[in-house]
């Protein structure tokens, strides 16, 4: 098993974190079929200190990818189990993505259209043992947008968004959607996994609308700067407790090598 680094303010003085361990599988297949390809895996995840406080947890994840082209349309399909124990209760929670996007042009620059959406289960009773919360196994939390806000659990979204590409080396992204809390039995998470809304608090299922501006100019191999602006407006579950307007801007340099 692989064991995660815990930072320290000094130098030279980190050491492992013997409260997490992670190992798992991973099994790639291409064109299973012309242009498709799977992906399967599996993940497994021990914490001592989890966001649910209820003791040590124990998830696995197993998962598949089908990706690919069919026509001039990009797909991208992954559905992932998850089971496990925290303290004695069980773990049982899933979740589903999906990504598709055309062509708007057949010339030199790659313009595209598409839609893209994610379902992941939320806990049916916060009151008896077990949970159906899924938590993703270390996230890029720029899940829904660069804002980083809402952490992928309970929730449902959809966002349509469009690629333009004036020219080789820039490349812009603009897109508009909504999140949706998928079970009032539970809450509404904040990154990185601490409740934003508890269970049964709020009003009806909306979280948030987002629309957001991403844009990349690559100046050289390796080296491009990055940026992006983020508005977004809460919805009925947030009304009641939070600010209903967010915005948000960014901009790096990133060199790789």
């Amino acid at each position: 098993a692989l064991r995660p680094v815990r930072l320290s303010p000094g130098l030279f003085d980190d050491k492992t974190n013997l409260a997490e361990a992670f190992w798992g599988a991973y099994l790639g297949r291409q064109d299973i079929r012309e242009r498709i390809n799977l992906d399967l895996y599996y993940f497994g995840r021990r914490d001592a200190r989890t966001v649910w406080a209820q003791g040590a947890e124990t998830r696995h994840s197993v998962g598949a990818r089908l990706f690919g082209r069919v026509g001039a349309t990009d797909v991208n399909i992954e559905t992932i189990y998850q089971f496990g124990k925290f303290a004695d209760n069980a773990i049982n929670a899933w979740g589903a993505a999906f990504d598709a996007n055309t062509p708007l042009t057949s010339g030199r620059r790659d313009h595209r259209l598409g839609v893209r959406g994610n379902v992941v289960s939320g806990d049916r009773d916060p009151d008896d043992g077990d949970l159906q919360t899924f938590s993703a196994i270390y996230p890029r939390f720029a899940y829904y947008s660069d804002a980083a806000t809402i952490a992928p659990a309970n929730a449902l979204d959809l966002q349509a968004y469009g690629l333009i590409e004036p020219s080789e080396n820039v490349t812009f992204e603009i897109a508009a959607g909504r999140i949706w809390r998928l079970r009032e039995t539970d809450a509404v998470y904040r990154v990185p996994y601490e409740i934003l809304v508890p269970p049964r608090a709020g009003e009806g299922s909306r979280v948030a609308d987002i629309a957001f501006v991403r844009a990349v100019w690559r100046l050289a191999e390796g080296v491009s700067v990055e940026s992006a602006y983020v508005f977004s407006a809460a919805g009925s579950v947030l009304d009641a407790s939070q600010d209903g307007r967010l915005h948000y801007a960014n901009l790096s340099l990133s060199w790789t090598y």
